[in-house]
């Protein structure tokens, strides 16, 4: 089995990517209803899912013409990020 390494920088802002074959796919068998960004993705405001591709697979946009793709090929899940730091940025 090839050996896939994620690339952190191609998961949106706030998320971090996990590989789709880390699921345990009898539990899970849409991996897409345990995707924090589902929301996102499903809304799609300004083209969200062609920036922030989940799929391996590259899909050619109806509105230019380019081929959006994970670079690292990987076919991935976002997960939230946990906060980090204080909320009023740090003094008291």
């Amino acid at each position: 089995m090839k050996h896939i390494q994620i690339n952190t920088n191609e998961a949106p802002e706030g998320f971090y990517a996990v590989l789709k074959s880390s699921v345990n796919r009898e539990q899970t068998p849409n991996v897409c209803a345990i995707c924090d960004a589902k929301k996102l993705c499903v809304e799609n405001k300004e083209g969200w899912c062609l920036e922030n591709r989940c799929m391996s697979s590259g899909v050619v946009a109806f509105k230019d013409g380019k081929t959006y793709s994970r670079k690292d090929g990987a076919s991935v899940f976002f997960r939230k990020k946990a906060f980090q730091g204080d909320l009023f940025g740090g003094a008291a």
